[in-house]
């Protein structure tokens, strides 16, 4: 009895939670089910209005010298002045003075100079004054010869008669002989005096060579710029010697001011297309703060290697309007604008209202996809060409559920 009692107690309890479960189930409540509303979305639009748009290439570039020189002393010495514009980052007017050298040892070259050439001119008047002289005794010589051949002849013609002998005749031979030998002495002497003027002169000439290059060294002391600009990477002060190889200062040009800057090749196939790119106008702009400084520009030049590694070009684009009173400096962060080539009848629409080549429209309230080509990109606005009739509503608005058939209510 005890055991049956046992197997009895656990089969009691399982009947008695089936049937409070069964009894649950009949009554509980029926749960009527809720009927499904369909989402509408409100979305931004954008007119598809066709218009004639010439759009900007945007680029980033550095500003660049376009003309900077070496600045070397023509000659050497101690340096014992100084302009006061020569000092890092001074600015400095064509011809301004930057460094003198000491013009001591330059004078005194000058001076022994000057005095070898009055050294020379006084050789030279007694070498002429010696020349006259001998031209003179030449043409007495030359007489006296006439007048001993004349001489001779008469003699020769007495010979024979009771007036001429043979020793007369001898003596006059003789005089004869020695008025020629004069003359040849004298002719001698005249052409060595006239060669050794010819060489006095030939120094003469060498050493107002020599002067003028002294003249130029003493006026070559002064170092001076060649044109407006911009004094860097100074290298010499006042008692310091520099040598004519010695670079003493860095000078860029403050009128040649220039931007460097990179297109990649999509964007300068555009250029090429919309006429090429030498002589393109830019606009360079330099931000500094909350303020943006402008510069008009022109394209002159393309870089003379293209890099393989980056793609695209280096273009330079000349500033105009810029010199020495200009803040804008090379190493400067600027962005260039250039105008694109003239797209006509096209769409300008939001970056956000491209989807893979496609955009979405409104037709009975209800999203449809209609296909463009993006024919340009400027900055945040992407320029299409599409078959929408004017007028027709383009979403801009972006949302996760965004597909064909979706539907849509445009905002205001």
């Amino acid at each position: 009895m005890r055991r049956l009692l046992k197997l009895a107690a656990p089969v009691a309890v399982l009947a008695i939670a089936l049937l409070g479960a069964g009894y649950l189930r009949a009554t509980r409540p029926e749960v009527a089910p809720e009927a499904v509303t369909e989402r509408r979305w409100t979305v931004a639009w954008t007119a598809a209005e066709r218009q004639d748009l010439r759009p900007e290439i945007a680029a980033f570039g550095t500003i660049a010298a376009g003309r900077e020189v070496a600045l070397k002393p023509l000659v050497a010495g101690r340096v014992v002045e100084v302009g006061p514009g020569f000092v890092e980052g001074g600015v400095v007017a064509a011809g301004d003075l930057l460094i003198a050298i000491d013009p001591f040892y330059l004078k005194s070259d000058l001076g022994e100079i000057e005095a070898r050439i009055a050294e020379t001119k006084a050789r030279l008047d007694d070498l002429a004054a010696a020349i006259e002289a001998t031209t003179d005794l030449l043409a007495n010589d030359r007489q006296q010869q006439a007048l001993r051949r004349r001489d001779l002849a008469r003699r020769e013609r007495l010979m024979g008669t009771a007036a001429g002998s043979e020793r007369t005749l001898d003596d006059a031979r003789l005089t004869l002989a020695q008025a020629k030998a004069q003359v040849i002495a004298r002719r001698e002497s005249l052409a060595r005096l006239t060669a050794q003027a010819a060489e006095q002169q030939a120094t003469l000439a060498r050493w107002r060579v020599v002067r003028d290059r002294a003249r130029r060294a003493l006026a070559d002391r002064r170092l001076t710029a060649p044109f407006a600009g911009f004094v860097t990477d100074i290298g010499a002060e006042i008692g310091g010697r520099v040598g004519t190889g010695d670079t003493v200062a860095r000078l860029i040009d403050a009128h040649r001011l220039e931007a460097r800057f990179h297109l990649g090749a999509g964007a300068f196939a555009r250029l090429l297309a919309g006429g090429g790119y030498r002589g393109r106008p830019a606009t360079v702009t330099w931000r500094t703060g909350d303020q943006n400084r402008r510069f008009a520009a022109t394209i002159e030049r393309m870089e003379s290697k293209i890099d393989p590694t980056t793609g695209g070009v280096e273009l330079y684009a000349r500033l105009t309007g810029v010199g020495p009173d200009t803040v804008l400096r090379p190493g400067a962060f600027v962005t260039v604008r250039i105008p694109d080539r003239l797209y006509r009848g096209v769409v300008a629409v939001p970056e956000t209202a491209l989807h893979d080549g496609t955009v979405y429209t409104v037709a009975d309230d209800r999203l449809v996809r209609a296909p463009v080509s993006v024919v340009a990109r400027d900055g945040a606005r992407v320029l299409i060409e599409t078959a929408l009739p004017e007028g027709a509503p383009i979403v801009v608005t972006r949302f996760p559920e965004m597909a064909p058939g979706v539907r849509v209510v445009l905002s205001p």
